[in-house]
């Protein structure tokens, strides 16, 4: 099993999402297409394989004259289109109607490829720590107490180096045993719901569909201003 591990490893270090080699050979201008968090954690991953970015658009319901993204200016889809004749555009926001996104824009002709790369925060396990750090990774494999457990720890690392949550996705539980498993039951009137993260409130509107609003308090937090 450790010799089929440290393969399996050495298989996931090697992975790559083929937008990368793409636009390294393409000779188009690239344009980001939103310039949140995610986007942040894109351009790293660009700036690592020296991609450069020329130019960063966001939706006319966010666009404000002014803005920077890092030393690039903020820009509005029509003046992308005046600038450059052919471009390619890489989505980075995940929230809203992104394939319907993507699909409107292959329809301009001043598109050559229109593309998503999926990010996940990859915390310590970087790609250069999956290549290189297989005793820890093997270790923490086997200090794992179950088969799913340890299929999401290799899952979520082949969604990092290939910038594709797809197969990560397919070992999601559902979101009420998630948070709310059976062994938490019964409630009572003396829970206390701490939500760190909290986001729009959404699980927080499934804590008291749970308990049926029987509940002491409920403490929800979010850090980050836009989801707040």
């Amino acid at each position: 099993m450790e010799k089929n591990l440290r393969h399996e490893l050495e298989a996931i270090a090697a992975l790559q999402n083929p937008t990368i080699p793409y636009l390294k050979a393409s000779r188009l201008p690239l344009v980001l297409w939103g310039a949140g968090e995610e986007a942040r954690i894109l351009k790293s991953v660009l700036d690592a394989s020296n991609i450069a970015i020329d130019a960063v658009v966001v939706d006319t319901s966010f666009y404000r004259p002014g803005e920077f993204f890092f030393d690039i200016p903020v820009s509005c889809w029509e003046d992308v289109r005046e600038k450059y004749t052919r471009a390619n555009i890489l989505i980075t926001f995940a929230s809203g109607d992104v394939l319907g996104k993507i699909s409107g824009l292959r329809a301009f002709l001043e598109v050559g490829q229109c593309l998503r790369m999926e990010y996940l925060q990859p915390f310590v396990f970087t790609p250069d720590f999956i290549a290189h750090q297989h005793a820890i990774l093997e270790t923490l494999f086997y200090r794992l107490s179950d088969d799913l457990s340890r299929h999401v720890l290799l899952a979520y690392l082949r969604a990092i180096n290939l910038h594709n949550a797809e197969a990560l996705a397919q070992c999601n539980v559902p979101a009420e045993t998630q948070y709310f498993p059976d062994f938490l039951l019964p409630w009572t009137n003396t829970e206390v719901y701490v939500d760190c993260g909290a986001f729009d409130g959404d699980t927080v509107v499934r804590f008291c569909e749970q308990t049926r609003d029987n509940y002491e308090k409920i403490y929800a937090f979010e850090c980050d201003p836009h989801n707040a």
